[in-house]
């Protein structure tokens, strides 16, 4: 993704953080960034954000760090599952 596209992306969150509950609410952000963004999308804002997020107002910011939090849960379940499929739910993990 260039720079260009960053910077498109910077924007849109922005301008959604603007406009989304009223502009104060970043789990309105979150939802919408869920919902409607590619996974793409979602890895290179956070990307961005692990960089310093220059650029992003205090509510967009606000939801790219829950989505970071929510990405990595979701990643955490996925293993768990996967180790579940592979050794069976009944196995005792300590």
């Amino acid at each position: 993704m260039s720079n260009d596209q960053l910077n498109h992306l910077i924007k849109m969150i922005n301008q959604i953080a603007d406009n989304a509950g009223g502009g104060t609410d970043p789990e309105a952000v979150l939802n919408h960034i869920i919902r409607f963004w590619a996974r793409p999308m979602k890895a290179r804002i956070i990307w961005h954000l692990h960089r310093g997020g220059e650029g992003l107002n205090e509510i967009a910011r606000q939801a790219v760090t829950r989505l970071d939090e929510n990405e990595a849960t979701l990643t955490a379940l996925s293993h768990t599952e996967a180790y579940a499929a592979q050794w069976g739910e009944g196995c005792d993990a300590g």
